[in-house]
């Protein structure tokens, strides 16, 4: 996977915390975050602490991507929860991680 210039989509599906912070750790020891611009977190269904002692997923989140230096977002209404806006790849476009949007800059679509 080559990152470099693009957002990168994430969600997750059933995972615990821990395991989410094992497949980034990976990610980033291979460098295919390398360059990213961005990284687009949608809802992750599912993917709760197992316990209240443990580390909950928007920790793991910024423990392994807040150095990137890119705008980082989590939470979009992306993926498999209940509201599942289609989001096209490989379209330009915008991620405001402050303001929470991420702006497609070209249609999906030839007219």
């Amino acid at each position: 996977m080559d990152a470099r210039g693009r957002l990168l989509l994430l969600e997750e599906v059933g995972e615990e915390p821990y395991r989410v912070d094992r497949l980034l750790r990976q990610l980033r020891r291979s460098g295919a975050l390398d360059g990213v611009a961005g990284v687009v977190v949608g809802e992750c269904v599912g993917c709760d602490a197992a316990t209240p002692d443990d580390i909950g997923l928007f920790d793991v989140l910024a423990d392994a991507l807040g150095d990137l230096g890119v705008p980082v977002s989590y939470g979009l209404p992306l993926g498999h929860g209940p509201e599942q806006v289609t989001v096209p790849l490989g379209v330009a476009a915008t991620l405001d991680a402050d303001a929470g949007t991420l702006d497609l800059v070209e249609s999906a679509t030839t007219s």
